[in-house]
């Protein structure tokens, strides 16, 4: 069977319309791919600098709450870890110093 010369035609274009529509399709999932990294980096960026504020409010909390020098210490009441023994800061007022260590230092 021969094929004509415009049947060859017809056929190179269709051909040549079909990878084109599908290099515009892939360059659109692309695109859409990209802006959707680019929406997840913003979504990053913003939970950063929301942690940020919220640190920087934290600690501008503790300061104007922070006690200051020859200031006394509010009275508290800690249990130890069995829970048979407790201090409480106002029986030992005024007696000697009292240090109060967080975290392990063995």
């Amino acid at each position: 069977m021969r094929v004509s010369g415009m049947a060859r035609s017809m056929a190179l274009v269709l051909g040549l319309s079909v990878a084109l529509l599908a290099t515009d399709v892939m360059g659109q999932n692309q695109a859409q791919q990209n802006r959707r990294l680019q929406q997840q980096q913003l979504m990053r960026n913003q939970q950063q600098r929301n942690q940020q504020q919220q640190q920087t409010q934290r600690g501008r909390g503790a300061e104007k709450n922070a006690l200051k020098a020859g200031q006394l210490a509010p009275t508290f009441t800690l249990q130890s870890l069995d829970g048979k023994e407790s201090f409480d800061l106002r029986e030992h007022r005024g007696q000697r110093p009292v240090v109060l260590i967080f975290g392990s230092y063995t």
